[in-house]
C-alpha cells in the first residue's frame, strides 16, 4: 500500500521513523536513490494527491566535507569549511521562495529528529525525466507518451516538440536568473513531466542565490554534471554561472534532438578536454534555422553565446 503522511501534523515521528529504517524494497515506488538521500511517492492524505519524499540522512550528510570560497565581512576572499548538510540548508533556502509553473514545488520541509533525517516534500511528477540515459547504448530516450510529445523511432524529440519543451524550460530558466539563482546542474534528469506535459526544473542543490542577475556573480568550481558543463567552467578560471547555465539549456536541447550530448566521454578528465578543445559537430539531419541556434548557444565564448531573450527572439523559436 502508499505510505501516506498527514500535512495538519506534520510527520508523524514514530511513522517516519519506520519509513526511514524500512528497506528501499519496500517502499510503494522508489523514484531515485543517491549516495546520501533516496526520493520515494507518498500521498498527502488531506490534499489527496501524491508528493515525492526527498528522505536525506543527515548523519551521512555531515561526513561529506567540503572548502568553498565565500567573501567576509571586512571583503576580503578566505576558504570556509562545510559539510554537504550546509548544503541541503542551502537548498532549501533557495528552493522554497521559488514559485514559477516550470518548477517543482517544495511544499513542506521536516526535519525528523528521531530517524536523523530531513524530508522534503515535493510537487509529484508523473512522467518523471525527460529522457532516461541507456548505459549500454550510450543514448539519451525520452520515455514519456504524451501527445505533445512527438518522438522519432530513437526516442528523440522531433523539432516541433522540442521546441515545446524549450519555451518552456527557457521560461524557467529566465524565472530563476531574474530572481537570482543559478541552478548550475541542468540535465535530463533534473528535468521532470507532469501529466499535463508541463516541464519542471528540480533538484537545487548545487544552485547559488547572488545579490542581483547581473554578470559579473564569478565562481570557479565546476559544480554540475560533467557532459553539461560550459567550457568556462572547465578551465579553472572564474566564470559567470548565469551564462554557463545558458550552455547547460543548449546540451539539454541537443541531447532532446540527438540523444547524446556532442562532447559525450565516459571518462571525466576527457570530457573536460572535449569540452574546451573539440569543435561542435551537428548532424546534418536538422533544418538550418535550428543549426544556427545551436551554434549560437553552444558557443564556446561566454562573451558571445546567445542571451535567454536572444533565444526567444531566433526564428526557429517562433
Amino acid at each position: 500500500c502508499e505510505r501516506e503522511f498527514s500535512r495538519g501534523i506534520k510527520f508523524a515521528p514514530h511513522k517516519l521513523t519506520a519509513w526511514a529504517d524500512n528497506p528501499l524494497s519496500r517502499f510503494d515506488q522508489l523514484l531515485g536513490k543517491g549516495s546520501y538521500a533516496k526520493v520515494v511517492k507518498a500521498k498527502d492524505t488531506v490534499a489527496k494527491k501524491h508528493v515525492a519524499l526527498k528522505l536525506i540522512s543527515k548523519k551521512k550528510m555531515q561526513r561529506i566535507t567540503n572548502y568553498i570560497r565565500i567573501v567576509d565581512e571586512t571583503g576580503n576572499m578566505r576558504m570556509k569549511r562545510t559539510t554537504a548538510l550546509d548544503n541541503v540548508k542551502t537548498e532549501i533556502a533557495i528552493h522554497r521562495r521559488l514559485q514559477h509553473p516550470n518548477i517543482v514545488s517544495l511544499l513542506e520541509v521536516i526535519d525528523d529528529i528521531d530517524a536523523d533525517t530531513l524530508v522534503l516534500v515535493l510537487e509529484y511528477c508523473q512522467f518523471g525525466e525527460l529522457m532516461n540515459w541507456d548505459g549500454k547504448d550510450e543514448i539519451y530516450r525520452c520515455p514519456i507518451r504524451h501527445s505533445s510529445f512527438k518522438l522519432n523511432k530513437t526516442k528523440t524529440f522531433t523539432e516541433s516538440s522540442a521546441k515545446f519543451v524549450m519555451r518552456q524550460l527557457l521560461g524557467a530558466v529566465e524565472y530563476l536568473h531574474n530572481s537570482h539563482v543559478a541552478h548550475r546542474d541542468l540535465k535530463p534528469a533534473n528535468i521532470l513531466v507532469t501529466k499535463d506535459g508541463t516541464i519542471k526544473i528540480t533538484d537545487f542543490g548545487v544552485a547559488q542565490s547572488f545579490q542581483d542577475k547581473e554578470c559579473p556573480h564569478l565562481v570557479s568550481d565546476s559544480n554540475g554534471t560533467h557532459n553539461f558543463l560550459s567550457p568556462e567552467s572547465c578551465s579553472g578560471e572564474d566564470f559567470c554561472p548565469y551564462i554557463s547555465d545558458i550552455w547547460a539549456v543548449g546540451i539539454v536541447f541537443y541531447c532532446m534532438i540527438f540523444g547524446i550530448p556532442p562532447f559525450y566521454h565516459k571518462q571525466s578528465h576527457n570530457v573536460f578536454e572535449k569540452i574546451e578543445n573539440d569543435p561542435l559537430v551537428i548532424p546534418d539531419v536538422i533544418s538550418s534555422d535550428l543549426r544556427d541556434l545551436l551554434e549560437r548557444i553552444l558557443d564556446k565564448s561566454p562573451s558571445s553565446r546567445i542571451s535567454i531573450a536572444q533565444i526567444r527572439e531566433h526564428p526557429w523559436m517562433k
